[in-house]
């Protein structure tokens, strides 16, 4: 990500403070790209961490579907909803609040503010998380009949009701490490999460455990890696803790995280609560088995979603950061914007275009049936590269976080309204309510963009985003007329990619959706990013080649 230079003060006179003015304005264009340098290296950083463990919970989310087939894995889908229902509801928005205080702190050099908000946020987050905890193991019964419609599931909603404390501890632990710049420990907490559960789970399923192990591993990886992850934070950074102090400024701390965090957390549970609403109104409307279809399709998805997820997180202390020094944060909106899309955009159509596929490899002949739901779920993330990825971080990087909230409630409200018409009254079923959550993600997107411009100045190069659109859905079109090829499944996925990603590629510099000078940038930051560097090197080279034989100089940013 490039960030644009902070703009200039008077023109002065005396040659001393002229000087100096150049020296300060020097000072603080190397703060900000060392910002922006840890901006990226924080991206990759998470991006691995989050590709790492997302492969390995696909993979353990492959072998217990299989193991356990569509009905059974649809039982334990419904059954997860629950505790990950009431994770939505932990903490006013103090998750959030722990990242972005850190940041904003550390950057005025005020590293004792830091660790004593960090420490109350993780007080008061493991003690909401705890009580949650309680809520739902009590009310396991009457969750499980009146929200599920299945009263043999609540033995099992009990059993897993421990998960909430175990996520919460471990989510907290990540977002602290995020704001102190611990991104990779924060990654190994996650990629430690998912590998407990790949050891566990799939054992306990083949030891006649059923659905129940399944449950166990996925909370026994939560837990393990919560308590090492916070443990982790707190001997690194929050041990010389002025506890005293901390504990006096609980209260006051907590009403200021809540005071920042609260709008932050109502879009968050509103939007949550919607997403969530679609699972509950296809357990209402279809099988076990369809819902089992329906999350497999969707664990293919989170590939992406992860992704997207590592960005958002990255960028948001970025923004953070650049906010307490006073940088041009509507430049680094705009940059951030154009090179997510051109990023993210192609991921999430290759993985439409090679649906089939990919399901087959994966999956197997018996959730051939989810084939559909992958390609329309695909489709309906697209908004996401925008909407919900960059402005979302803007907004809550830079304090305004009421407008996380009002681009929140307009999806959530879509998406509640449209779902019931789509998929009930219009009678389109599972595929209507995914047209429902492409409805909601295009107003997510579209109010994020808007809130941002008419509020905050910032706007989004369109003529680049468009054109990475177009050049995605050339290499889309490309994939789908030679899926009738008669190739295996796996050389079949083999030449997709070729295909998908030589027409991309080829296509995004002559559309103009990035210039020379994007390419130049994107190589440059290459140096933050390790071994990643050497995958994505002969790609830089690739781009840069083709917009220079085009002619394709800087374009206005």
């Amino acid at each position: 990500m490039q960030l644009g230079p902070v703009p200039g003060g008077f023109q002065l006179n005396n040659p001393d403070k002229a000087r100096k003015g150049s020296t300060a304005r020097a000072a603080s264009r190397l703060s900000i790209t060392a910002i922006a340098q840890r901006s990226t290296r924080a991206s990759v950083v998470l991006f691995a961490g989050n590709f790492v463990s997302t492969g390995i919970l696909a993979v353990s989310s492959i072998v217990i579907a299989r193991l356990l087939g569509p009905s059974s894995y649809g039982s334990y889908t419904l059954v997860l909803l629950i505790p990950q229902i009431f994770q939505l509801f932990v903490g006013f928005g103090v998750n959030s609040a722990i990242t972005r205080f850190s940041a904003y702190h550390i950057a005025r050099g005020e590293e004792d503010v830091a660790r004593r908000f960090s420490i109350n946020s993780m007080v008061f987050l493991l003690l909401f998380g705890g009580a949650l905890s309680a809520v739902c193991f009590v009310a396991s019964g009457s969750v499980s009949a009146d929200v599920l419609h299945r009263p043999e599931l609540a033995p099992l909603v009990r059993d897993v009701s421990v998960a909430i404390i175990a996520q919460t501890a471990l989510q907290a632990s990540v977002q602290g490490l995020v704001g102190w710049n611990l991104t990779g420990l924060a990654s190994m907490g996650s990629i430690l999460q998912a590998a407990l559960r790949l050891a566990i789970a799939p054992a306990l399923v083949v030891s006649g455990f059923g659905v129940l192990g399944a449950l166990t591993g996925y909370t026994a990886g939560y837990l393990i890696a919560g308590t090492a992850a916070g443990a982790a934070f707190y001997v690194l950074r929050l041990r010389r803790t002025q506890e005293r102090r901390a504990a006096a400024n609980f209260v006051a701390d907590v009403k200021e995280l809540v005071s920042y965090g609260l709008p932050v957390y109502t879009g968050n549970v509103l939007g949550g609560v919607a997403s969530y609403f679609v699972t509950l109104l296809v357990a209402l409307i279809a099988t076990n088995a369809v819902v089992g279809y329906y999350q497999a399709a969707n664990n293919i998805t989170s590939a992406y979603t992860l992704a997207l997820a590592a960005i958002t997180l990255a960028l948001f202390p970025a923004f953070s950061s650049l906010h307490g020094a006073g940088a041009d944060t509507a430049s680094a909106f705009r940059r951030a914007t154009k090179f997510v899309a051109y990023i993210m955009t192609p991921a999430i159509l290759f993985i439409a275009g090679a649906a089939g596929a990919i399901m087959r490899i994966l999956y197997g002949p018996a959730f051939s049936a989810a084939d559909t739901y992958l390609v329309l779920l695909a489709v309906s993330d697209i908004p996401l590269v925008l909407g919900s990825t960059v402005a979302s971080a803007f907004f809550n990087g830079v304090g305004k976080t009421r407008l996380s909230l009002a681009v929140g409630a307009a999806s959530a409200s879509a998406l509640v309204v449209s779902a019931p018409l789509l998929g009930d009254v219009f009678g389109l079923g599972v595929d209507g309510l995914i047209y429902a959550l492409f409805v909601s993600n295009a107003l997510s997107g579209g109010a994020g963009l808007y809130f941002a411009a008419r509020y905050l100045g910032a706007t989004v190069d369109l003529r680049s985003v468009a054109a990475t659109f177009a050049a995605s859905a050339m290499g889309y079109v490309a994939v789908v007329l030679t899926s009738g090829l008669a190739l295996s499944d796996l050389f079949s996925l083999a030449v997709d990619v070729l295909v998908f990603f030589g027409v991309y590629f080829t296509a995004a510099p002559v559309l103009r959706a990035i210039d020379a000078s994007d390419v130049e940038t994107l190589g440059t930051a290459l140096g933050g990013m390790g071994a990643f560097a050497g995958v994505l090197r002969p790609i830089i080279r690739y781009e840069l080649f083709v917009a220079r034989r085009l002619g394709l100089g800087r374009q206005p940013a």
